[in-house]
């Protein structure tokens, strides 16, 4: 308990102390959404805990802890008809290693488009698209970690900028107590013919703390290069076959309202099946829904 409120309190100095940058523009924004229902019902404060195949998108080093072959196929919708669907798998190689990959695709309905006048000129697209392979190692018996290389492609009225970008992450385990820290989207400005803008790049740190087999609680501490810090608390209640989660997230209460800060979601698993739903509320903007489906295959004996 003395090391879980140590590296608590440790992550909650930094969130007070780091500065708060101003606003930059940066290429490819759909890189910070993530992917999961299960992460988005607690709040986004995954980076500790990563105990499953959502890690490729929050965490590589955890992917170290999944059975022997996971599978996610997840959709979310967001207001004003903006959608993101993605995919992932994930496989053990030996005891040691894993090696994972997935696919994120989010676009908008046609959007129309006028001239200075508000004359009609046809309608255009936009879209983001990210290919990732992960691979995962145990260093020792308690730290893992993990790299992502991922294709990035960005597309918006014919217009069109692709990328090469890297996530590093790593994971160690204390007791009931995990502690975690990602840097991601490493990679060069994208262009879109002469000019360019930098990824988001993006320091996580987390912990994830199991009060009991059947109670979790996460908390991660973000700073990405075109916003100020942010703070994600978590928890998540296992009953039987069911789990409920819930959270806040401080970088959507701000800029919207109180409420659009909260997040929930439960999760039914039958044997190698799950389906997992998260809401997050977005003030006036409307509501952000994500339906994942999880598959998995013989679990491995493993101590949390």
């Amino acid at each position: 308990m003395k090391q879980a409120l140590s590296v608590i309190i440790s992550l909650l100095v930094f969130a007070g102390t780091a500065r708060a940058g101003a606003s930059g523009k940066t290429a490819a924004p759909f890189l910070k959404a993530g992917f999961g229902a299960r992460p988005a019902g607690m709040g986004d404060a995954f980076t500790g805990l990563a105990d499953d195949i959502n890690a490729v998108a929050w965490n590589p080093a955890g992917l170290n802890n999944i059975w022997d072959w996971e599978e996610l196929y997840s959709r979310a919708q967001w207001f004003d008809g903006l959608t993101m669907d993605s995919a992932a798998f994930g496989r053990k190689i030996g005891s040691r290693r894993s090696l994972g990959a997935a696919a994120l695709r989010m676009a908008t309905e046609s959007i129309d488009k006028t001239d200075r006048y508000g004359n009609a000129l046809g309608s255009y697209d936009a879209y983001g698209l990210v290919g990732l392979l992960t691979y995962a190692e145990k260093i020792t018996e308690r730290t893992s970690t993990g790299l992502n290389v991922k294709y990035i492609r960005q597309g918006i009225a014919g217009e069109t900028a692709e990328r090469l970008a890297a996530d590093v992450g790593g994971i160690t385990r204390f007791s009931n107590l995990r502690a975690g820290a990602v840097v991601q989207n490493i990679g060069a400005k994208m262009k879109f013919r002469r000019t360019g803008d930098p990824l988001p790049l993006t320091v996580r740190l987390g912990a994830a703390y199991h009060y009991h087999r059947s109670l979790v609680l996460t908390l991660d501490v973000n700073r990405p290069s075109d916003n100020a810090t942010s703070v994600h608390l978590g928890g998540e209640y296992l009953f039987r076959s069911m789990a409920l989660r819930a959270g806040y997230q401080t970088n959507r209460a701000r800029p919207l309202d109180s409420m659009a800060g909260l997040t929930a979601g439960f999760g039914v698993h039958h044997q190698r099946w799950g389906l997992d739903y998260a809401w997050l509320p977005s003030g006036l903007l409307g509501d952000t829904h994500r339906v994942s489906l999880t598959r998995k295959f013989k679990k491995l004996a493993r101590s949390r």
